[in-house]
């Protein structure tokens, strides 16, 4: 398949604001209310929700998420949205402490890893619960059925989709056209990843050909999921009970990495430092969030080198299965009188209108596809980044990131990308690494 090269990030058209957007009353209840008392000097206290957000901390996304939150209270004078920022790695821990103390916020913002502990250790709201049958089915008819299944659990839909995004292959065609690649012609299997790795440090020793996302706290385990179910693993038993990427396939998809770092196409760098690289030139092959496309871009058109991407490798003769980054809305009010007004907040910032805000300004995934399809509001952007095209193509086969059944699922989720470490880093055999870990998981998950 052939790839034309990314058109420069931009948002050189405005897009369409509707401020009439899915879900949303003409009149407000204060409004409705002072009407029906027939007196101007009737006085409402707006309803005020707090909303948990680590996005209110990132310099990429906080003023978009400001926006979602002014918007929404332009049109709902009778909601006031109160924003609490908390970083990503602090949240559960807010969270738990602030119940505790008898705070409970009325939405949040968590990766979709927590969502078992969201629901049966924080008892998190079901958003069915908020309104109709019928009203929730006709707001997310639009909606993407993947995306939207993800925060199934047990019958219910317990979460929303917030910010979201898949794996893509961020490369540089610079570094392949001077191994005599054609960037126009990427990888499709991890495979061809190896033979384009070798024939790039064959080329240019100097630089690194290969980093995969999956090493270190700050990239977590989604990335190393895809790879297992990607081979035809899976993390747990379907009855939960269970470690499972120990077996065939996720050893298999731990045996290609371990290949690649043996065959000096997967370096040992961190995190950090092959973002960096990758910025300066230095890296030839990244597959990441495709949330970081804008920084790359414009690393790019700084350094002088051209940036590429591409869908996920897949495992030859299999079908890659991507998995997501990226957060969900939870609810956890308990009071009555709010779940109107929260029901309202999660219907604007699912909206085409939130959507937009999120997509345009922030570079997640618009979870509502018919906003890219011609004579929709994000069309023309579309048009413009074809990035979002590998992304549409692959939510409509992507996987849920497996969530771990216990309170100690931050420590299970973390295992999995310190034994990616392990397999890229150290000399031990791989099946001893990835046996030992399900071992130490399987004790953590009995309790």
């Amino acid at each position: 398949m052939n790839f034309k090269k990314w058109m420069a990030l931009g948002l050189t058209a405005a897009l369409a604001v509707s401020l009439a957007a899915c879900g949303q009353n003409s009149e407000s209840a204060a409004q409705q209310t002072a009407a029906a008392a027939g007196s101007e000097d009737v006085q409402t206290e707006p309803v005020e929700i707090t909303f948990y957000s680590y996005t209110l901390l990132n310099a990429s996304a906080q003023e978009a998420t400001q926006k979602l939150m002014d918007e929404f209270m332009a049109q709902n004078p009778d909601v006031k949205v109160t924003g609490v920022p908390v970083s990503n790695s602090d949240m559960a821990a807010r969270l738990q402490a602030d119940m505790a103390a008898g705070e409970v916020p009325d939405v949040a913002q968590l990766p979709f890893r927590a969502m078992d502990f969201a629901i049966n250790g924080l008892g998190a709201v079901a958003i069915n619960d908020l309104t109709t049958e019928e009203e929730f089915d006709k707001n997310f008819e639009t909606f993407s059925p993947n995306g939207l299944a993800l925060g199934e659990y047990d019958g219910k839909t317990y979460c929303l989709p917030f910010t979201f995004s898949t794996p893509v292959l961020f490369y540089n065609g610079t570094l392949f056209e001077q191994a005599g690649l054609d960037p126009n012609d990427p990888p499709e299997t991890w495979d061809e990843v190896l033979q384009y790795g070798q024939a790039i440090k064959e080329a240019n020793p100097d630089v690194e050909a290969l980093h995969v996302a999956t090493t270190g706290a700050s990239s977590g385990e989604w990335i190393a999921q895809a790879l297992i179910y990607s081979n035809g693993g899976s993390i747990l038993s379907e009855d939960r009970s269970t470690i499972t990427f120990n077996e065939e396939g996720g050893m298999g998809a731990m045996q290609m990495l371990r290949g690649m770092a043996d065959a000096g196409v997967h370096g040992t760098m961190t995190e950090e430092e092959a973002t960096e690289a990758f910025s300066n030139g230095n890296l030839a092959m990244y597959l990441q969030s495709s949330a970081v496309h804008a920084s790359m871009k414009k690393a790019a058109e700084a350094g002088g080198w051209d940036l590429y991407g591409a869908a996920m490798p897949a495992f030859t003769g299999k079908e890659a299965v991507p998995t997501n980054s990226g957060s969900a809305l939870f609810v956890f009010t308990q009071d009555e009188a709010k779940r109107d007004a929260v029901w309202r907040f999660l219907q604007f910032v699912s909206s085409d209108r939130g959507y937009e805000i999120i997509t345009a300004e922030i570079g997640y995934l618009p979870l509502r596809p018919a906003l890219v399809e011609e004579g929709g509001a994000l069309y023309e952007f579309a048009q413009e980044n074809p990035l979002l095209g590998v992304n549409m193509e692959q939510m409509t086969r992507m996987r849920q990131t497996t969530a771990f059944p216990t309170e100690n699922w931050q420590t299970l989720s973390a295992s999995l990308y310190e034994m990616v470490d392990k397999v890229l880093w150290t000399d031990e055999p791989v099946e001893q690494i990835v046996n030992d870990t399900a071992a130490q998981d399987q004790e953590l998950l009995n309790g």
